[in-house]
């Protein structure tokens, strides 16, 4: 499938919605293509995607930024995890 995908030029995770997750040291995390927070607090976060639940642990954790494309964690990032749905 991945071929498909480079011989049309379409972003995997943009068709098959999954999320895309960028990570600046331990202390910021921008993930894209996400459906939502199910949890927050300042030692935990957890995004919903469309196929798992991705865990942000950590201390002084904080969002900076919620848009209907990103979700923009910071804080001390000490664990991330994904959890199948």
């Amino acid at each position: 499938m991945s071929k498909i995908f480079d011989a049309i030029e379409l972003p995997k995770d943009i068709v098959l919605g999954i999320p895309y997750v960028t990570m600046y040291g331990n202390l910021e995390l921008i993930i894209e293509n996400h459906r939502g927070i199910r949890c927050f607090n300042d030692e935990l976060v957890e995004i919903l995607s469309k196929s798992n639940i991705i865990s942000v642990k950590g201390r002084n954790m904080s969002i900076s930024e919620y848009t209907k494309d990103s979700i923009v964690v910071e804080g001390y990032i000490e664990q991330i995890s994904f959890v199948s749905l």
